[in-house]
């Protein structure tokens, strides 16, 4: 398995190429593109269809099939799909939570809900940086504008009456890609400003959502590389007793990057069938729901719950032993 250090380089490159290949797709206009913002909020796809021309780049648009539907993959000359939405690692992502905050604080927790469902250490690590970063602009009187490039500009030290002042006269119908944060809350174009103290609670609330991924990631592998370090006289743990030993511990696990590592940690490599198998055995029945037609079934089931018992804590043992008799009982 890659190190830490290896995965955030990889994934710090990947996000690289994404914003590669958007220049590669749209031309070389696409990389000064001035409303990076709505670009954002509209899929990548409506502002992008007619680019402004200029001497040196006449915009092709966005192909569409007979449908009058924009095309964002397939064959040939526009055969490349759209690149994703900036990543975790863009320095772009800073404007892209900046804009959440400003849309309000539902914007920001679905979008972090949604990182997380697959976010391990790494990922999490990343976005508390971004988060912290936002925190700090929001804790001081200096203005700051993060724009569409990713980039945060210090405006100036503001005594409060100035800070105010501006968001004050803030037009909301200004047009422009900037996001500002300061002491007195956050502002963008075409949004109400949004308070410090909202601000600052939603904010907040999502530093916790990243705070309990990272302990559920960490507590969850920690489970399962205590099963490949200890020495028993068996090779490896069956992929249905790993999956046992989640179910009964009450761990949570996903299908993605944290199931893969998961099974690797298991001595396994398929993360797609561990995660299988936990998905089947989360269901009661499909543990103990067996009568005499299928006693052969239930047979084995005591087998994989028996080979799980070593590894399980006393209070999840006393419940696999339990199901083991209810499955006794009802194939006897």
């Amino acid at each position: 398995m890659a190190s830490y250090d290896e995965r955030l380089t990889q994934r710090q490159e990947a996000a690289a190429d994404a914003e590669s290949s958007y220049v590669q797709h749209f031309g070389p206009e696409a990389e000064r593109y001035d409303n990076w913002a709505r670009l954002w909020q509209t899929g990548w796809q409506e502002e992008l269809t007619n680019p402004a021309p200029t001497p040196t780049y006449q915009p092709r648009g966005l192909p569409r099939d007979e449908a009058d539907n924009i095309i964002t993959g397939g064959s040939g000359e526009y055969g490349k799909v759209l690149p994703p939405a900036p990543s975790l690692y863009s320095p772009k992502f800073l404007f892209a939570l900046a804009q959440a905050v400003a849309n309000g604080g539902p914007h920001l927790v679905a979008a972090i809900s949604s990182i997380l469902d697959e976010a391990d250490e790494v990922d999490c690590d990343q976005l508390t940086e971004v988060l912290d970063t936002l925190l700090t602009y929001l804790s001081n009187y200096a203005l700051r504008s993060i724009d569409g490039t990713g980039q945060a500009v210090r405006i100036g030290q503001l005594d409060r009456a100035q800070v105010e002042a501006f968001f004050l006269h803030w037009d909301e119908t200004k047009p422009a890609t900037n996001v500002f944060v300061t002491r007195f809350g956050v502002a963008a174009p075409g949004r109400p400003v949004v308070p410090y103290e909202v601000a600052l609670n939603v904010l907040q609330a999502a530093q916790r959502q990243v705070k309990a991924r990272r302990i559920e990631y960490a507590t969850t592998t920690q489970t399962l590389a205590a099963l490949t370090t200890k020495k028993t006289d068996k090779k490896k743990l069956s992929l249905g007793a790993a999956a046992l030993v989640l179910v009964y511990e009450g761990k949570r696990l996903q299908r993605g990057s944290l199931a893969n590592e998961m099974a690797l940690q298991a001595g396994h490599s398929s993360g797609d069938k561990l995660y299988n198998e936990y998905s089947k055995y989360s269901t009661p029945n499909n543990r103990t729901g067996f009568d005499n037609e299928t006693a052969t079934k239930g047979r084995n089931m005591i087998k994989r719950i028996q080979e799980a018992l070593p590894e399980l804590s006393d209070k999840s043992r006393q419940r696999a032993e339990n199901e083991i008799c209810m499955i006794e009982a009802r194939i006897a």
